[in-house]
């Protein structure tokens, strides 16, 4: 699939052949030759999500844990753009961040023990804490996080970049 970068014209190229994920409204893939990035895509396009992309994208949280280089938050960075005359707006970039699990390989104590051998309630805090201090950011910008489920939660085998997903907030 291509599409373009809304900041610069750029024709970029998406594996979507093989996403990293598919949800009910899009699905994220690897962009060719843009490593620290990812695509968002929505299934169906509309003006109501580009326009609440624009708001977004006018209006971002602050990352409560970018000072320790970590992000917490995978905000969209920038939209993408149909290629054709219509420029409709198909979805976004936004932060690739390698190394992660979906939270739920957390929850029950035999599969973190079986996933995630070295993770222990020290990192479980962590993890809390981190994702209380995505979501107190989000609330202090006024979004409202509609979607918070288990493929939405990501958590690093540190527990120290446990991020939100823009699905949720709105």
């Amino acid at each position: 699939m291509r599409v373009l970068r809304q900041t610069t014209g750029q024709l970029l190229v998406l594996d979507s052949a093989n996403p990293l994920g598919v949800g009910g409204e899009a699905k994220v893939c690897r962009v060719f030759g843009l490593a620290n990035l990812v695509a968002k895509v929505y299934h169906e396009p509309s003006p109501a999500r580009a326009a609440k992309l624009a708001a977004m994208l006018a209006n971002p949280p602050d990352d409560p844990t970018r000072s320790k280089g970590h992000i917490s938050i995978a905000w969209p960075a920038e939209l993408l753009l149909a290629p054709d005359r219509s420029r409709q707006t198909l979805g976004f970039l936004m932060p690739l961040v390698p190394g992660m699990a979906p939270v739920i390989d957390f929850y029950h104590p035999k599969t973190r023990r079986c996933k995630e051998p070295l993770f222990n309630y020290a990192y479980l805090f962590t993890a809390a804490q981190n994702l209380a201090s995505a979501v107190h950011a989000l609330h202090a910008r006024g979004y409202v996080i509609g979607d918070v489920n288990e493929s939405n939660l990501l958590v690093a085998p540190t527990a120290f970049k446990g991020m939100l997903t823009p699905r949720q907030a709105a």
